[in-house]
């Protein structure tokens, strides 16, 4: 057999390799969902932790939400942050903006604006209009960021665009 065959039959199993996790996962996660909706927490954990093994970075936000809140787990902010954490770097828009909610108020860590400026500025970068408000001001107040209003008007636009009421009222203030 040659190269480019040998070559392709590799593709061919990656490919369906990947697309048969990703079903796994939306399966765990889609049946994790209605357990939560029965109220049923334990049942979802076990199902949300079998997607996170899977490489679910959002199976991983709702483990932290469930520590953060305590469904099913007890309560424990310190693992909660810690799959918050896990959910953001693997690009799960919903808990880097949850983190910068977290390190902006100083909700069971030390308030720090460059922080929760640093997650927002990571959701809103991916379309996330509730960070793209918040970095817009934090540009237009000068916390965690440099102030600077074009770019507050900016990522007010972008927010805007998104449907963000508040966006949109601010976006009509500013010049």
């Amino acid at each position: 057999m040659n190269f480019r065959k040998l070559f392709l039959i590799a593709i061919i199993f990656l490919t369906c390799g990947c697309h048969a996790k990703l079903l796994q996962i939306e399966h765990f996660l889609e049946s994790a969902s209605k357990f939560v909706i029965k109220h049923e927490y334990e049942a979802a954990r076990h199902l949300y932790e079998k997607a996170s093994d899977a490489g679910s970075a959002e199976a991983k936000h709702f483990i932290a939400w469930m520590h953060e809140e305590g469904k099913g787990v007890e309560k424990n902010y310190d693992k909660s942050l810690e799959w918050y954490h896990e959910a953001a770097r693997g690009g799960y828009k919903d808990s880097q903006h949850r983190l910068g909610d977290i390190y902006y108020r100083g909700q069971g860590v030390e308030k720090d604006s460059a922080k929760a400026f640093y997650w927002y500025k990571k959701a809103a970068e991916q379309g996330h209009a509730d960070a793209q408000y918040e970095v817009a001001e934090m540009h237009r107040e000068g916390v965690g960021a440099k102030q600077d209003k074009a770019e507050a008007k900016k990522w007010y636009q972008k927010a805007s665009e998104r449907g963000h009421l508040r966006a949109k009222m601010r976006l009509g203030k500013i010049k």
